[in-house]
């Protein structure tokens, strides 16, 4: 659009557009008005009309035209507007930026003359000196410096071999610039190719993300893909690709096996056994889709080791994702430690504990966590070892021998949380009694079972610590057992696989001045200590749950690992009457974690045999279920608030361990229950004190017109009278009914009749009770 200085009438008939009297075309850059016939090259001068945004000429037969070398595209009210920022008079090489608006629409399209001084060159858009790689192209908003310049870097080429450096004019592909970008995994189609993603997606391809590269040659997946009639097609490509075509990679060394069973769906794509591969060294490589997204691998749950040859054998697998719970079955990174070896004692036998070899926990710590800020613990790692023994002999709780020894714990400690930095090695001596299992001397392979009858140690004066004990044992009511293998070797000495799980609890009191000032607490927890070269567990778990390992010892001298996420689930006593103690019943909350199936143990400390809580209860009114007591683990669901348990092991004057299992492997620690004292002499049928608020209170030590009294109210249904687990007191083991002869016997021991029950458990073990 030009400007002149004319008659208004003149303007109208030309079709312009008069811009009112007194007014002038502008003088711009020393061009004269009217304006003149641009000059050469030489000496361009700019030539802009402020109107029109553009620049121009008065002689368009002049073969050097005043164009636009530098354009930049702005917003206005009407729209995206071309605006020249330079002109100059140029012939037809490259360098005028030709613009067109395109009306109606939203875009510019901008163009540049394809002359360059060789032909080999494109005239090549570019902004803000930045080549585009194209010489046409349309934009939708505003941009600043755009220029038609000769290609002459050399940039990325993409072709049929990949993505290259060349001059744009050397490339016979597609040009885009710069340098050529880390290879990525491309799939095109059902073939996977590593090459510059912008390369992959000008194939018509799809980028995977950074760092994603192609499967080696050869190892292809089988690959199920959902088909329209509901079936699975299946083909073998890279499991990459798989995924990014919505299929489910069936895992390594897989392949499609087609449809055998005529079910529509791949053979490899149908239900698969996540199982030991036949040589019973790895897992199958199954799928394995993870429950919350994400993908599983088959991986050894459950392992038989053979300490001689320090070999194995998988016997189980299960889906795991990364870093997830499972046998870690690698000599590598320290998991198997090196072999306990000791010398034949002389008997055809080996020393225990066995001189030399510490017991350790590689996998897991010693807590300290009760009495801490939140979200706050001291790990320890710990190593039990010097055994220096002071008593061995027949005996013991599991027919073998008895071991007494003195030892020493350390303790390697670590903050976390609010004692981050905290770092101590404590030394604790300890005092151990260990019993053994019976072993035939001169045999072989010796396998037996163990138990840490007791362990026990303290310090006090300790700069940290105040006072700090641990203990651990049946003697504690915290049950810790294990198990020996030993294997005799060929050269006379003998392999020594020993594990305790060990059930400890830990007091410590802070020392003043110490970061630990002012805490103070007991941590019950669970660790397995081991001496060997056995496989361990590792990974962690979903929250709520641990790993844990179980042992077996096997008669042929192997032994049976198996690693698996569990629920400790923990017993709590409830509020009065629960918590008062009873003749011969005991009473605790069985509240389980996740509503899991449980068993329930319950062992009378000092003695060795444990028994289970039946699942065949008898209702007791909304105050909770009576139960009795048997050998083995019966597994529930357990709901009710309060569990009230008898059997002839139940008997006043002792003290009850109650653990829960949800393997009949993995413990909670012990809620320790009491029966009320024995009244001398040796009296029976004191069940309660006095009716106080509504409330029986507690045994208060006699047998008075009260005890009488309250097995009366019961007897006769009255709604004052106390719980059934209170005052049945009827036969060797209560039968779960008050009738006549429970108050006749509460007359007894008023009377000063001597108790009429054994107070020592179960005569020879077989005072087995039925179920109600």
């Amino acid at each position: 659009m030009s400007c002149l200085d004319i008659d208004a009438l003149c303007c109208s008939d030309m079709g312009g557009n008069p811009q009112g009297a007194g007014t002038t075309c502008v003088n711009i850059n020393g061009c004269t008005n009217p304006p003149l016939v641009c000059p050469m090259p030489a000496t361009d001068q700019l030539c802009k009309d402020l109107q029109a945004l553009e620049c121009q000429t008065t002689d368009p037969t002049t073969p050097n035209f005043c164009q636009a070398t530098s354009v930049s595209i702005v917003q206005d009210a009407t729209g995206l507007v071309p605006q020249a920022n330079t002109c100059a008079c140029v012939d037809d090489t490259c360098g005028p930026v030709t613009t067109t608006t395109i009306p109606g629409t939203s875009f510019v399209d901008v163009s540049c003359k394809n002359l360059c001084p060789s032909m080999n060159e494109p005239c090549l858009i570019h902004v803000n000196g930045v080549s585009t790689g194209a010489s046409e192209l349309s934009f939708t908003g505003p941009v600043d410096g755009l220029t038609c310049e000769c290609a002459s870097n050399p940039g990325a080429c993409c072709d049929g071999m990949g993505c290259s450096v060349t001059l744009q004019s050397d490339c016979l592909g597609t040009w885009f610039g710069g340098p050529c970008l880390p290879l990525v995994a491309c799939c095109l189609g059902d073939s996977c190719v590593d090459m510059d993603p912008r390369c992959c997606e000008n194939a018509g391809g799809v980028a995977q993300a950074a760092g994603d590269v192609c499967a080696p040659a050869g190892q292809l997946e089988a690959c199920c893909l959902p088909n329209a009639v509901g079936g699975s097609d299946c083909r073998n490509i890279d499991p990459l690709c798989c995924v990014e075509q919505g299929g489910k990679p069936q895992g390594a060394g897989s392949v499609c096996l087609g449809d055998a069973n005529n079910d529509g769906v791949d053979d490899a794509c149908g239900p698969q056994v996540c199982e030991p591969a036949p040589d019973g060294q790895t897992c199958e490589q199954v799928a394995c889709v993870g429950q919350v997204g994400g993908f599983e691998a088959c991986s050894p749950q459950c392992v038989v080791w053979t300490p001689l040859t320090q070999s194995y054998q998988i016997t189980d697998c299960d889906c795991k994702a990364t870093g997830e719970c499972q046998v870690d079955i690698s000599p590598v990174g320290g998991r198997l430690e090196a072999e306990c070896v000791v010398v034949d004692d002389g008997t055809g036998t080996a020393t225990l504990p066995p001189p030399g070899c510490p017991y350790l926990s590689p996998d897991e710590f010693h807590m300290i966590v009760d009495g801490l800020p939140p979200n706050t613990e001291i790990l320890a790692d710990t190593i039990h070892a010097e055994f220096i023994s002071r008593v061995s002999e027949q005996g013991g709780n599991l027919g073998g021998r008895r071991e007494e020894f003195d030892s020493t714990l350390v303790m390697n400690m670590v903050g976390t949380g609010d004692l981050a930095g905290f770092a101590r090695m404590i030394v604790i001596p300890v005092l151990s009694e260990v019993h053994t299992g019976p072993r035939t001397l001169g045999d072989p392979i010796q396998t037996f079972p163990t138990d840490m009858f007791s362990l026990q140690g303290s310090i006090f004066g300790d700069p940290d610590f105040d006072v700090l004990t641990i203990r651990a044992g049946n003697a504690f009511g915290l049950p810790s057992p294990g198990g020996t293998t030993l294997t005799l070797r060929g050269d006379g000495q003998w392999t020594v696989d020993s594990f305790f799980d060990v059930f400890y609890e830990i007091d410590f009191q802070g020392a003043p001045g110490s970061v630990l000032a002012g805490f103070s607490g007991t941590t019950r927890g669970i660790v397995q200590m081991q001496a060997g070269s056995s496989p361990k567990c590792v990974g962690g778990c979903p929250p709520g749950k641990i790993c844990l390992g179980s042992k077996g010892l096997n008669l042929n001298g192997t032994i049976s690992v198996c690693c698996k996420c569990v629920s400790l689930v923990h017993p709590h006593p409830v509020g009065v009457p629960f918590d008062q103690k009873k003749d011969r019943y005991i009473s605790f909350n069985p509240a389980t974690n996740e509503g899991n199936p449980v068993a329930h143990r319950v062992t009378r400390v000092g003695s060795a045999t444990p028994w289970y809580v039946s699942c065949a209860l008898q209702d007791a009114g909304s105050a909770g279920k009576l139960g009795v007591l048997v050998p083995n683990p019966e597994f529930c669901v357990w709901v009710d608030p309060v569990i009230h348990v008898r059997g002839c092991e139940v008997v006043p004057g002792n003290t009850y361990s109650v653990e829960s299992t949800p393997d009949n492997v993995t413990f909670s620690s012990s809620l320790l229950v009491d029966t009320t004292p024995v009244p001398l002499p040796r009296n029976y049928g004191d069940i309660g004190g006095a009716f106080i608020s509504g409330v029986w209170t507690a045994p208060d030590g006699i047998v008075n017109a009260q005890d009488i009294l309250m097995t009366i109210k019961a007897f006769q249904l009255d709604p004052q009278a106390p719980h059934i687990s209170r005052v049945d007191n009827d036969g060797q083991v209560p039968n779960g009914i008050i009738a006549s002869n429970d108050i006749l016997r509460e007359v007894r021991a008023f009377s000063g009749q001597p108790f009429g029950f054994g107070v020592v458990g179960c005569p020879g073990g077989t005072c087995v009770p039925s179920c109600p």
